[in-house]
């Protein structure tokens, strides 16, 4: 069954080339199949028992495309990092209908066309036990418009070449890609049952620095191995304005030189995330004993005209969590705790939105939210600048360098963030149930009744300002803390807000140096309970 969903992936890349051209003569027709190894049914690996012609358009019918006879190996990285895919002995891909339109030449004598379609695509084992209890067809796969890099390195596949990286991402480029009534259903030794559709799958847009969109519709996936099974839905997933390069450089994390490529693309602009929009629906897993749901997420992104991130939207979704103790080892694994704590299900929700300014180089959360029903909601509103100095600090961070100690992960991250000015910072927790589910595990823990456990916790509050008094925090910090914490634990209010409002922004950095400036009129602090 692995082997067969490996073999998927050729029929995936097998799509992914060409270009529009002009009408073509007989000959350059001609040259363009002979490239692609398609002008004789087995000259590459390519067969098929029709051909017709039509223009620049050419029909293959009844088409066998021999992919078990590459050598490469999935297990195993190329010397520049790239995976590559084992389809040795493993599975060749047929297809009722192979269809070129806008066949050519290039000037530069290159073979192109303008699209692509396979139609009834089906993945043919080559082993006769794996083709007895496995199948995995697509219902069609087609190619708009891509460029004549992709046209020669599928000359390649067709032909007798061994296998090859795909082109570099530059030279990476299409209009559209579509693959439609994706069905994979078997079994084997490793991992029992499995059964999954996709109704399709789409990108646009895909050139050397974005992605237009990409799509995959209507998931259903199940599976079975005897001791544990379940099911996972997806309506849809969407992700739209990619970065090509950050694609590029995180599908290839592993050769070092993209390594560090992807780790400069993230610390180099910390606010941008590499995408513009990203939307979730009706996701939904029932198995091992948990069923979890979450019906939309979605996160947008606002760019200015030179392309920067200046809004960040992400609306309220809701994901939900139930736990059967008598249906899985997960479910016997958390039903117990969320017992414990008086929780019949998880509940989470959240929301954000914020903005981030290039010219003052401040990030804003206008509002940001993130709650458990019946236990608390967290919200927060900050002004943070210093974004582009935290960026720079963080380019120089190397994770090698932690591993053999020449770095020290903790003193870089103190860096990181001493570069941060902080104009506002407020965060706010509602108890909704929260404390008493904490007192109601702690006090038996402790020998003693919930109330008991509650009472210790308010009266340690009271020691608080003796306890920082030797560390050189300003006393009118602590006994402000000490206070609100009195009043939000013992449960006379049940909102516990701490804030820093300077009067001008204070730099993390400097007060690190000098803990003397952490007073209450410099930092703007306050901390209520209400």
């Amino acid at each position: 069954m692995k082997k067969i969903l490996l073999a998927s992936a050729a029929a995936l890349t097998l799509a992914a080339c060409g270009g529009d051209g002009p009408a073509a003569s007989p000959e350059d027709i001609n040259a363009a199949l002979t490239q692609l190894s398609l002008r004789d049914s087995g000259s590459g690996r390519v067969e098929f028992e029709d051909r017709s012609e039509s223009g620049n358009d050419v029909v293959f019918r009844n088409v066998m495309i021999r992919t078990s006879d590459f050598e490469a190996d999935a297990d195993e990285g190329d010397e520049d990092g790239m995976v590559e895919v084992d389809v040795d002995g493993s599975a060749d891909l047929k297809a009722d209908e192979m269809i070129f339109t806008g066949l050519n030449v290039d000037d530069a004598g290159m073979a192109n066309f303008s699209r692509m379609v396979m139609n009834a695509i089906e993945v043919v084992p080559t082993d006769e036990v794996e083709a007895e209890n496995a199948s995995f067809t697509i219902g069609q796969i087609a190619l708009d418009g891509p460029s004549a890099q992709l046209a020669a390195w599928l000359g390649g596949v067709f032909g007798h070449s061994e296998a090859a990286d795909l082109p570099d991402t530059e030279n990476m480029s299409f209009d559209g890609l579509s693959l439609t009534n994706l069905l994979v259903a078997g079994e084997d030794d490793d991992s029992g049952m499995i059964n999954l559709s996709v109704a399709s799958i789409e990108a646009e847009d895909y050139g050397p620095e974005t992605i237009g969109s990409f799509a995959v519709d209507g998931v259903s996936f199940a599976f079975d191995d005897g001791d544990e099974s379940g099911t996972f839905t997806l309506g849809k997933i969407s992700v739209g304005g990619v970065n090509s390069a950050l694609l590029n450089a995180l599908m290839n994390a592993e050769d070092e030189e993209a390594s560090a490529d992807l780790m400069s693309a993230i610390y180099g602009n910390p606010m941008d995330p590499g995408f513009d929009e990203f939307s979730l629906e009706n996701m939904n897993f029932n198995g091992v004993g948990l069923a979890v749901a979450l019906d939309d997420l979605s996160y947008d992104v606002t760019r200015n005209s030179d392309g920067v991130p200046t809004r960040f939207v992400m609306p309220e979704f809701t994901l939900t969590i139930d736990a059967d103790a008598e249906g899985g080892e997960a479910g016997a694994q958390v039903a117990p705790m969320l017992l414990m704590v008086g929780l019949e299900r998880i509940v989470l929700s959240g929301s954000s939105n914020s903005t981030y300014d290039p010219e003052t180089d401040i990030s804003t959360t206008e509002s940001s939210s993130f709650a458990i029903e019946d236990v608390f909601t967290m919200s927060s509103v900050s002004e943070i600048g210093g974004i582009s100095a935290m960026a720079s600090a963080l380019e120089g961070m190397d994770p090698d360098a932690f591993v053999t100690g020449e770095q020290d992960p903790q003193a870089m991250m103190m860096q990181v963030y001493s570069e941060l000015d902080v104009h506002q910072l407020s965060f706010t927790i509602r108890d909704e149930g929260l404390l008493d589910k904490v007192f109601s595990v702690m006090g038996p823990q402790q020998g003693m009744t919930a109330e008991n456990a509650r009472d210790m916790a308010v009266g340690m509050t009271a020691m608080l300002p003796a306890m920082t008094s030797g560390m050189g925090i300003d006393q009118a910090i602590a006994t402000d803390l000490a206070n609100a914490l009195r009043v939000f634990l013992s449960g006379e209010q049940d909102e516990l807000t701490i804030s820093f409002n300077p009067e001008t922004s204070f730099a993390l950095g400097d007060l690190m140096a000098d803990p003397t400036l952490l007073t209450q009129e410099r930092l703007g602090f306050t901390a209520t309970a209400n």
